[in-house]
């Protein structure tokens, strides 16, 4: 399979990102795949949801819609002035692509971990791309709240309830637990908690990953502590907001990465994959595949991971890799911080075995070194999506602050077809007449057309 390099330089999405004014994409739920900070394609243009976050914007950060018309090169917010605006610098929508024209939002006007302890309500606002403009907040009426809110995605099912993840509450500064919150037929219908079965001294922190499969179930990964260990489990949450299949994946020490929204599971087949790390957290990067996807059983595939060729340098710490599918396979992109060195590097693998994920990983590459970009920091954040010959791929800075957290454009994105127009010349032949000679008439020569591209 063929593996695309990423941008040797990459495209800073809000060119007015500092230190302490960034721009930080939003989480999606498409179906099929968990759109961490990715954009996606619509009319031929790219789009991607990000949010205002850093202590220069005040008390008021805003949620907008960013269009690319040149495959990346530049950006531009859409109806800039009527976005969601919230009071807290942490990032805080949730957002799904319909598939066809709207674009639905999750966030809190009025809170979130920084802000107080609340409690802070959903709200939802839809983007019409075909207008391109925002809609009105709707939700608002016996909408749920939340202590300290965190939203973590927002998912549209099949029978068109939107299902919003987020916290259950707070303790001390921080969150804990996961819910879920269902609006249906224009209003709220039900809230129940989505990490009930995590037992024993276990905590839940909050933090979740979720993907949907074709027939509204949602699969929610998370990470639950006991203050010396902690266990990145799995929950299903079926289509009629019942609880099903319940799994502990893995069991380690802090070092592990937590579950959280930067986490990017895919279905594949009837498989739900999600990235992870070695048990030490360091070694290699590899993969949990749980199958069926109607009762996941899960199986952590083992060293060398998905990467047999890497990481190929002393690492001080690895980012658990996202996951995208497309027709012509899996692709996996992780982060490496080496010890010692400040710039990341990323690398990409790949599987074409769509519906056996736990073989096959043999082709991987270097597909990004920031310290041959000139960029300053390093890498927090990836984001990847394939369409097809197409892949697109955002990363974010780390920082002190969430200021520093930009977004930035990798991906290698050709449009599918040019637009051209055919003009044939040569014979006619009239109607409702025998086939001879006479019927036949020449024609002039056209001349030649251009194509326009």
């Amino acid at each position: 399979m063929t593996l695309l390099p990423f941008l040797p330089v990459p495209v800073v999405m809000e060119p007015s990102s500092s230190s302490t004014a960034g721009y930080l994409g939003g989480e999606s739920g498409s179906t099929g795949l968990s759109v961490a900070y990715t954009p996606f394609l619509y009319n031929g243009n790219l789009h991607i949801v990000l949010q205002q976050v850093g202590p220069d914007f005040g008390v008021s950060f805003q949620t907008f819609v960013y269009q690319s018309t040149d495959q990346g090169a530049t950006w531009a917010p859409l109806d800039a002035a009527n976005g969601p605006i919230r009071v807290d610098e942490t990032p805080g929508a949730g957002f799904v692509f319909d598939g066809d024209h709207t674009i639905i939002v999750a966030w809190s006007p009025t809170g979130g971990p920084l802000t107080g302890v609340g409690p802070w309500p959903v709200n939802l606002q839809n983007f019409n791309l075909l207008t391109e403009t925002w809609g009105a907040p709707y939700g608002t009426v016996g909408a749920p709240t939340v202590n300290r809110i965190v939203i973590n995605q927002c998912v549209l099912r099949p029978d068109g309830s939107i299902l919003v993840l987020t916290n259950r509450t707070s303790a001390g500064l921080g969150v804990v637990g996961l819910q879920a919150h269902v609006y249906s037929g224009g209003v709220w219908t039900v809230s129940f908690d989505v990490d009930t079965n995590v037992a024993g001294s276990f905590v839940s922190n909050g933090n979740s990953a979720a993907v949907m499969d074709s027939t509204g179930n949602v699969h929610v990964f998370g990470t639950a502590r006991d203050g010396t260990s902690q266990e990145l489990f799995y929950q299903l949450v079926k289509s009629d907001n019942t609880l099903g299949t319940f799994a502990v994946i893995q069991v380690g020490t802090p070092n592990l990465p937590g579950i959280s929204q930067e986490f990017q599971p895919a279905i594949s087949g009837d498989n739900v994959i999600i990235g992870l790390n070695d048990p030490t957290g360091i070694a290699y990067a590899t993969i949990a595949v749980g199958t069926p996807l109607s009762a996941p059983v899960f199986t952590v595939l083992g060293s060398p991971g998905i990467d047999p060729a890497g990481p190929g340098v002393t690492v001080s710490r690895l980012f658990p890799a996202v996951i995208a599918v497309d027709a012509t396979g899996i692709y996996a992109a992780y982060i490496i911080d080496q010890t010692g060195i400040l710039p990341s590097l990323i690398r990409l693998c790949g599987n074409p075995n769509i519906t056996t994920p736990l073989v096959g990983w043999n082709d991987s590459i270097l597909a990004y070194d920031t310290d041959a970009s000139g960029l300053p920091s390093n890498v927090a954040f990836l984001g990847l999506a394939r369409d097809g010959g197409n892949q697109f791929a955002t990363m974010a800075q780390a920082g002190a602050g969430f200021g520093d957290r930009t977004q930035y454009w990798l991906g290698v994105f050709t449009p599918a077809t040019a637009a051209f127009r055919v003009a044939l010349y040569g014979y006619k032949r009239f109607k409702n007449r025998p086939v001879c000679a006479p019927d036949l008439v020449e024609l002039p020569e056209v001349p030649p057309v251009k194509r326009v591209l």
